[in-house]
């Protein structure tokens, strides 16, 4: 039986980096699966397990750097805020929901530049249930108890004079509210 030769560099980098099958590699260089494997045990020593194992490590630390690469978790973060993500499973995360302080915490995005000369911000109390809830409103965040959230769509200004349109709160006291998550 013939020898199949296969470039070890490119073996090795796709054995290491990817998330790919034995089989889709050993289409790509020209060989069977079962080639691969026995050159992966020869190049690297470690068995499909451990190979997995590694692959799922990858993909935590992945999940995990996007995860802190958030706006708001970095901005908890330096407010000293012990911040974490609400998981489904090891490898499903939510991107919208987070743990801040033990309190349950939905992100939102409060739209901007809405009403009269594009100077409000419409918020809205969503479906979800949690403690609060922090809408992104540009380089702030309108961080909200979800008991004191408006029942409808409101339109509130942030910035400038007091008054806001159709508004009876003054919503400007809730922006960088992170004392918010501090109470019991």
């Amino acid at each position: 039986m013939k020898v199949q030769r296969v470039n070890t560099n490119l073996l090795l980098h796709l054995l290491t980096q990817n998330e790919l099958t034995r089989h889709e590699i050993g289409k790509r260089l020209g060989v069977s699966g079962e080639r691969v494997r026995q050159l992966e045990q020869k190049l690297l020593g470690r068995t499909g397990r451990e190979a997995q194992l590694e692959r799922r490590e990858r993909q935590v630390r992945r999940l995990q750097a996007s995860f802190e690469e958030q706006v708001f978790v970095r901005a908890a973060k330096r407010r000293g805020l012990r911040v974490e993500p609400v998981k489904r499973g090891p490898l499903g995360w939510y991107k919208r929901r987070v743990y801040v302080n033990g309190k349950l915490c939905l992100l939102a995005r409060g739209y901007k530049n809405v009403g009269y000369k594009s100077r409000y911000v419409t918020i809205r109390k969503p479906r979800q249930q949690a403690a609060i809830c922090a809408f992104d409103v540009g380089k702030r965040f309108l961080i909200i108890p979800m008991a004191e959230m408006p029942k409808s769509t409101t339109m509130c200004k942030l910035d400038g004079p007091k008054r806001a349109y159709r508004s009876i709160r003054d919503w400007r006291k809730y922006l960088n509210n992170w004392q918010a998550f501090e109470k019991q």
